[in-house]
C-alpha cells in the first residue's frame, strides 16, 4: 500500500514538474510578444498624451476681458496643474518605455557577450610575448643638498 502511495506521489510530482517547465518556456516565448503590444500602446499613449500637452498649454495664461484678476489667476493655476499632471503621466510613460527597452538592451548585451565568448573558444591558440626585464636608469646627476637660509639682519 505505501509503494503505490509513493509512486502515486513520485507520478504527480513529475507531472507538475513537466508542467512547471512548460509554462516557464510559453512564458518566455509570450513575453516578447506582450512587451511588443505594451511598447505600441505606450508609444501611443505618448503620442496622445502629447497631443493634449500642447493643446493645455496653450489655454495657459490666456486673458479674456471682462473677467476679474483674482479669476483669471485661479484659472491659470487650475491650467498650470493640469499642464503639470499631463507632463507627469508624459514621464511615466517614457520611464517605462525605457524600462521595456532596457530589458531588450541587457538580452541583446548578453547574447552578444555570449557570441564573443563562444567565438574566442573556438580561437584556443592565442599569442603571448615574454615579458623581458628593462634595463633600469642610470640617474643623471645627484641632486644638489638645499642651501639653509639666512635669517635677514635686524636693523
Amino acid at each position: 500500500m505505501k509503494l503505490s502511495k509513493m509512486k502515486y506521489v513520485w507520478v504527480v510530482g513529475l507531472l507538475l514538474f513537466s508542467f512547471h517547465g512548460y509554462a516557464q518556456n510559453q512564458a518566455s516565448q509570450n513575453d516578447s510578444t506582450v512587451n511588443a503590444i505594451k511598447i505600441k500602446n505606450l508609444k501611443s499613449r505618448k503620442a496622445a498624451l502629447q497631443k493634449q500637452i500642447a493643446v493645455e498649454d496653450k489655454k495657459r495664461n490666456e486673458v479674456i476681458e471682462g473677467v476679474s484678476p483674482e479669476t483669471l489667476e485661479r484659472r491659470n493655476e487650475r491650467q498650470d496643474s493640469i499642464c503639470l499632471e499631463l507632463r507627469s503621466e508624459l514621464t511615466n510613460v517614457e520611464l517605462e518605455l525605457k524600462e521595456l527597452g532596457a530589458d531588450n538592451t541587457t538580452v541583446q548585451i548578453a547574447q552578444q557577450y555570449n557570441n564573443l565568448i563562444h567565438n574566442n573558444q573556438t580561437d584556443s591558440v592565442q599569442v603571448s610575448v615574454p615579458n623581458k626585464p628593462t634595463v633600469p636608469a642610470k640617474p643623471t646627476k645627484p641632486s644638489k643638498p638645499s642651501k639653509p637660509v639666512k635669517p635677514a639682519k635686524k636693523k
